[in-house]
């Protein structure tokens, strides 16, 4: 199994356990999902390999998405998310992994009424022997 898949699969269950935005943690939200809620986003790995086990470096994004009038209720949920993944450490089942977090970047969507903002991490996960 690859890093990226058991990382996101770690991911949504550290948010879903933590009722982020009530819940609504979706990799790929419904048609007409409720507002406000988190998506899982993208991800970039970078592998690596140490004298004896492999490892990838991630930078995985994820979205908060919210109709809320200016940007409070989407840096509200940041701020319940940010402690979740900054500066921990973590097991899945074939790695063992730390994560810091990278920054955060708040948009205006083009409809004028969301807003969305994307909190950056970046994992180590170095694989168990």
């Amino acid at each position: 199994m690859l890093a990226t898949t058991e990382l996101q699969a770690r991911v949504y269950s550290v948010l879903t356990g933590a009722s982020i935005a009530g819940g609504r943690v979706y990799d790929q939200p419904p048609q007409e999902a409720t507002f406000p809620y988190v998506t899982i986003g993208e991800v970039f790995p970078v592998p690596f390999r140490t004298h004896s086990r492999d490892g990838e470096e991630l930078l995985h994004d994820v979205n908060i998405w919210s109709r809320y009038n200016g940007f409070r209720e989407a840096m509200l949920i940041a701020e319940a998310i940010k402690p979740l993944f900054d500066n921990t450490d973590f097991e899945t089942t074939n790695f063992h992994g730390v994560a810091l977090r990278e920054g955060t970047v708040w948009l205006r969507d083009p409809d004028g009424i969301t807003r969305h903002g994307v909190l950056s991490f970046r994992f180590w996960l170095m694989a168990k022997n």
